[in-house]
């Protein structure tokens, strides 16, 4: 199957700077989902380590939480363009396990993130929802991510090419 223009995985490192009033940071990405291929426009984020998460959990969970909020800040995407508005996508291979986080947050959290929460208002709060982890190992396993990773890449090959007429309506004129 060939997708002109189609959303691509990529090993390419990508960096995002979170910037605020009085600090800043850059988080960088071992890969992405690019949509359409333009890397300026990201659909998931992508994550590698040698090791095994439960070695380093905390530390693992804190640098995807600060690429997570470094995304959100460099790339709003209030609209939902390339994501539905309050969910951002991050996925990590950690040697041979594979964990899929679902980033869940609201306009609060944006407005905590740029400082215009209105005061005495609740703290939001960015939930991370890890699902996994998935054994590159087991061909059950991979079965598996093999079929989420690729219905969303299809999802998101589907979003960039919404109201575009598809390659047969192309050829048929």
């Amino acid at each position: 199957m060939y997708f002109p223009q189609a959303s691509d995985w990529t090993l390419h490192r990508k960096s995002f700077k979170a910037e605020f009033k009085q600090a800043s940071f850059e988080a960088r990405t071992d890969g992405y989902l690019e949509d359409g291929g333009s890397s300026e426009r990201v659909r998931a984020l992508i994550e590698v380590k040698l090791m095994l998460r439960r070695k380093k959990q905390n530390p693992i969970r804190m640098q995807e939480a600060a690429q997570m909020v470094a995304w959100l800040k460099s790339d709003p995407d209030p609209t939902g363009i390339l994501n539905l508005p309050g969910h951002r996508l991050h996925v990590s291979q950690d040697r041979h396990q594979i964990f899929i986080t679902f980033a869940e947050y609201d306009c609060n959290y944006i407005q905590y993130l740029n400082n215009t929460l209105p005061p005495n208002s609740p703290r939001p709060f960015l939930k991370m929802h890890e699902f996994g982890p998935w054994n590159t190992m087991i061909r059950s396993d991979m079965e598996i991510i093999g079929s989420i990773l690729l219905a969303i890449s299809l999802r998101a090959y589907s979003d960039a090419n919404l109201g575009k007429p598809s390659t047969s309506e192309q050829h048929s004129s």
